[in-house]
């Protein structure tokens, strides 16, 4: 594990999903904040202003304050505007309506974070929205401090997803000449992933790197949860998946899939956790399973952690997750995932080790491969152990110290007028995961 001998940091935290959409992301974001606060480190996050009526902003108030309850933590909500795709995504308004540098002014930041850069700019909303400016930049080089974007959405992905793989190539020139301004000032844009960070070089150039800064806590994700769940009865297969409830996530397929489990084990149960778009119309289609379907839409806090400690499986057919946390929240549960062969999902689950991983849009493998372990229950029980250790690997502490132990070798550099380029940085330091 990277331990840093450095001093506690001052650290600046820009979000576009934080509060009030409690995403994978913004999940990710949540934990790392509370490592870093745990580990003596002074924290102030920028998020999204709430807007009126948004449905999770209970969840979002109560991610807040149970930050503040571990202390050096402060929030600034900056000024927003509906998004006119994504009304649970708020855009930050422009720069014309708040300045980001006023706002670190006051705070006077060692380092400055700034997750998913991109949609701060104005992506999200195909630049109809948006703050207009790279976020943190100005501030930075006018003191010298460093700034890190943290690259986690696959926005390669969702464009093939919505607009076709074919139509989104054909408009990746001008995509090029969009993004470039986005990355423009940063001292690097990191990726949690080598897929993702190939992806990005294909639309930011070679100006992106990777560094495994995801991570997740095994100290609050572990099978213990099972304590947590409700359900006397143990003795069901039950099939678990979490996440937002949209195209770009393949859920159909999770149906699908299902459908071949239910006929040859008419008694296992698949639960899908989470809200979007598509819930209504996954309810509707999964009417014919009877109860052997759940989807009682979001859940957090202990009833999450039931769940993952419930299941004997856990399902993703999405071909669009960067460094997924879901993924990483099952393993530190010590359930066993069956996964979509793309993506990140094959830097993190091992075949035949902590989980499989299947063909893309391949129903009966992943029905197959389910089925497989839930006959065996030896077999799953190994494998629910080696997702224990694997997750172990890939946690909280050793992320997050490492992302930190980079941004102090950034900080020394700028103390020392000694130019080192991001990339020979990245090199110097292991980004094994």
């Amino acid at each position: 594990m990277i331990r840093s001998n450095q001093l506690p940091l001052r650290i600046a935290v820009f979000t576009y999903s934080y509060f009030p959409a409690m995403t994978g992301i913004s999940s990710l974001v949540h934990e790392r904040i509370s490592y870093l606060l745990r580990e003596n480190h002074t924290v102030r996050l920028f998020h999204p202003r709430v807007p009126q009526g948004e449905e999770s902003v209970a969840n979002g108030a109560a991610g807040l304050n149970e930050l503040r309850q571990l202390g050096q933590f402060s929030s600034v909500a900056f000024p927003s505007v509906p998004n006119p795709f994504r009304r649970s995504f708020p855009e930050a308004a422009s720069w014309r309506v708040w300045d980001d540098s006023a706002l670190l002014e006051e705070f006077s930041p060692d380092v400055i974070l700034v997750d998913e850069a991109t949609g701060l700019f104005g992506a999200a909303s195909a630049w109809i929205r948006g703050y207009g400016r790279p976020v943190g930049v100005r501030y930075a080089q006018k003191y010298n401090v460093p700034c890190i974007n943290l690259l986690q959405t696959d926005w390669v992905g969702y464009g093939e997803q919505h607009v076709g793989t074919l139509i989104f190539k054909l408009c990746q020139p001008l995509l090029r000449l969009m993004m470039k301004p986005v990355v423009e000032g940063y001292d690097a844009s990191l990726s949690p992933s080598n897929y993702l960070a190939t992806r990005n070089r294909s639309i930011y150039g070679h100006r992106v790197g990777h560094l495994g800064f995801h991570g997740v806590d095994c100290q609050r994700f572990t099978p213990d949860n099972l304590q947590f769940h409700p359900e006397s009865d143990r003795e069901t297969p039950v099939i678990l998946s979490t996440g937002r409830l949209t195209r770009e996530k393949n859920v159909w397929q999770l149906l699908e899939a299902f459908r071949h489990v239910h006929r040859e084990l008419p008694e296992a149960q698949l639960v899908i956790l989470g809200r979007g778009p598509l819930l209504g119309k996954l309810r509707a289609a999964s009417r014919s399973f009877g109860d052997r379907v759940l989807l009682p839409g979001a859940l957090f806090g202990d009833e999450l952690k039931g769940w993952y400690a419930r299941a004997n499986i856990y399902w993703t057919a999405s071909v669009t997750e960067n460094f997924s946390a879901a993924i990483l929240e099952s393993l530190a549960s010590g359930t066993p995932v069956v996964a979509a062969a793309a993506g990140g999902n094959v830097e993190q689950v091992v075949e035949g080790s902590c989980g499989h991983l299947v063909g893309v849009n391949d129903s009966r493998q992943m029905a197959a491969r389910s089925l497989e372990l839930l006959r065996n229950p030896e077999r799953l029980r190994v494998m629910s152990l080696a997702a224990r250790e694997r997750a172990l690997k890939l946690s909280l502490e050793v992320s997050t110290d490492r992302l930190i132990e980079f941004a102090n070798r950034l900080i020394r550099q700028k103390r020392s007028a000694d130019l080192i380029p991001g990339d020979v940085l990245l090199s110097e330091l292991s980004v094994a995961g």
